[in-house]
């Protein structure tokens, strides 16, 4: 009974911690930004209660939409919702652990985008259906780039795409192997800076940019956009922070839950940091050149996967 109860337990804290950490994440950036730019903004707790307010606020959808225009951002949070749920935490030991895998999340991440390009283009207008076309240059390169890392990961845990599996090889695996493991991080960090259109990909407002199709909703729809763009950013950071080639403290009972939370919340500090000097250091890329570092993450995927097979051959 405790083996299911556990990894129940487990299941639901992860789910909670998520649906805390995720806006609150982004309400700290958003405010780090603004301070080393030199502004002030209002504090996490007052933009928290006005994500809150802008839920409950009825949405305004334009006459001659689709069901797709309509349902679009709750079907994205769901998808978004189960990716980082899937994606482990503070532990491995979930409920969901044997069906977590690194293919079923990267069709999570496109299947987000392909909602994405598809009420962008039912929107009807010439921003929106810019931003479609943003999207869709970005879906071409960052396909590739996680397919590649993905048979790079899977090739260090023994032909297993399984992420619990790969987690393990990873904190063991052989220093041979580090640098293609290296490069196969760095093409993840690139695809996950594309996909949550963070700098250089973004980085200021932008009217004619990959986000402009959001300037269609309003209301209780715009609130859980922003959401679904919260999970997103903790799901690409855990799931990096997951994929560190570091031993983990062994989770075997709930008394181990608070450690290995403490764990994974500084994880998570040390990426965001990591994310904010990246931003503030780096000017947003001009319109047309967004698929430079994309090739170069793909270039890197095949770099590693190359190397790997090199050595599995030698071996």
């Amino acid at each position: 009974m405790s083996q299911f109860v556990l990894p129940a337990l487990a299941q639901l804290l992860h789910l909670a911690l998520v649906l805390v950490a995720a806006p609150l994440l982004v309400l700290v950036l958003e405010s780090a930004h603004a301070r080393l730019a030199g502004h002030r903004l209002p504090g996490p707790a007052f933009r928290l209660r006005e994500q809150t307010a802008l839920l409950r606020r009825p949405s305004v959808v334009a006459d001659g939409v689709s069901i797709v225009f309509r349902h679009a951002p709750l079907a994205r949070l769901a998808v978004l919702l189960a990716a980082v749920v899937l994606i482990p935490g503070f532990t491995t030991a979930t409920i969901l652990s044997p069906v977590t895998d690194l293919l079923l999340i990267a069709g999570l991440f496109a299947l987000a985008r392909a909602i994405e390009i598809c009420a962008a283009l039912d929107a009807g207008t010439g921003r929106a259906a810019h931003a479609a076309l943003l999207l869709q240059r970005r879906a071409f390169w960052l396909a590739p780039a996680l397919v590649l890392a993905i048979f790079t990961l899977a090739v260090i845990a023994d032909a297993s795409t399984r992420l619990d599996v790969v987690i393990a090889s990873v904190h063991e695996i052989p220093p041979v192997q580090l640098p293609a493991l290296a490069l196969a991080l760095i093409a993840l960090s690139i695809a996950a800076l594309a996909d949550t259109d963070r700098a250089p990909f973004a980085g200021r407002p932008d009217p004619l940019g990959s986000t402009a199709w959001q300037d269609a909703y309003s209301g209780r729809d715009l609130a859980l956009i922003n959401l679904g763009s919260a999970l997103r950013l903790l799901a690409w950071l855990d799931l990096l922070a997951a994929l560190w080639p570091l031993p983990s403290a062994p989770v075997h009972s709930p008394v181990d839950w608070p450690l290995a939370i403490l764990t994974w919340a500084a994880k998570l500090v040390v990426l965001a940091i990591a994310l904010l000097v990246l931003e503030a250091g780096r000017a947003r890329l001009r319109p047309g050149r967004e698929g430079e570092p994309l090739g170069a993450a793909v270039l890197l995927g095949v770099l590693a996967l190359v190397s790997l097979l090199a050595l599995a051959g030698r071996a």
